[in-house]
């Protein structure tokens, strides 16, 4: 792929996600205000009711602990490692995307992603892209976050320590057809519960690209080949134009569970 289609790819791949975003956004919306409010049940008198900070720490954990850590270790400590990488890699991008506009706030000239030096097709939308998504490679680094470069890219290297061990848990419990199992005892009342489990074909798609976007991470930070960082853009940019339209749109989702979980656990409608 040239420079020039990467360009347009780009430009398709950011409207089409915007748009099928956007259309999940507008349909959640209109699902919360058809939704009645349920009224707040009373605590019971006598019983202390927990802290938010507890209450909130509650509604993430417990669920984990309760469940996903007893029902399937490998899954769940795949899961685990693989957000915690995620939320490491997007704050990444989106610091990147704040220290880009500064940069251009302050008519700093572009360099190019791969030279360093700042030429006509660095504004172009494929180098644009790559210097967010390639922002622990030393021209883009140096650029973005000057003195504070080196601390960035030791950050992204636990990000991608975690995003290989948790993606290849991942994909070896979807291959044994053990997604979604119950493997161990969860609790005394379901003593001897097994479930088999399920295999996705779009989970093993969605895996299998992410998968390869830590691939051409690795290769462009072992310098193996220079235009790496393009692969990485290209694969980068795919992933945006399925989000939308695969199971990755619980990432919008997750604000809303996380609130529901909150009122659910606080007004003890939760065990």
């Amino acid at each position: 792929m040239t420079l020039g289609a990467l360009d347009w790819y780009c430009v398709l791949a950011c409207t089409v996600c915007a748009a099928g975003l956007g259309g999940k956004l507008v349909r959640l919306g209109l699902a919360a205000r058809r939704t009645p409010a349920l009224p707040r049940p009373k605590n019971p008198t006598g019983v202390k009711a927990p802290g938010r900070t507890a209450t909130l720490a509650q509604s993430i954990a417990q669920p984990w602990r309760s469940f996903c850590a007893r029902a399937n270790p490998c899954w769940a400590a795949g899961c685990v490692a693989y957000h915690l990488a995620l939320g490491i890699v997007a704050s990444g991008y989106a610091l990147s995307l704040v220290c880009l506009v500064m940069r251009l706030g302050q008519g700093r000239p572009l360099p190019h992603a791969l030279s360093g030096q700042s030429t006509l097709d660095a504004y172009h939308p494929s180098n644009l892209a790559a210097l967010i998504f390639g922002n622990a490679e030393p021209a883009a680094s140096r650029f973005l976050f000057g003195r504070g470069h080196r601390l960035f890219v030791l950050a992204t290297h636990a990000e991608v320590i975690l995003a290989l061990f948790g993606n290849l848990c991942l994909l070896v419990t979807l291959l044994r057809r053990r997604m979604g199992a119950v493997l161990h005892d969860l609790d005394a009342a379901a003593l001897g519960l097994r479930r088999s489990g399920r295999f996705s074909f779009e989970h093993l798609v969605v895996r299998g690209l992410i998968f390869l976007i830590i691939q051409a991470e690795l290769i462009a930070r072992l310098c193996l080949w220079p235009q790496g960082v393009y692969l990485h853009v290209v694969l980068a940019m795919t992933f945006l134009m399925v989000l939308p339209f695969s199971y990755l749109t619980h990432v919008l989702y997750t604000p809303v569970a996380l609130v529901v979980g909150y009122r659910r656990r606080r007004d003890r409608v939760t065990a």
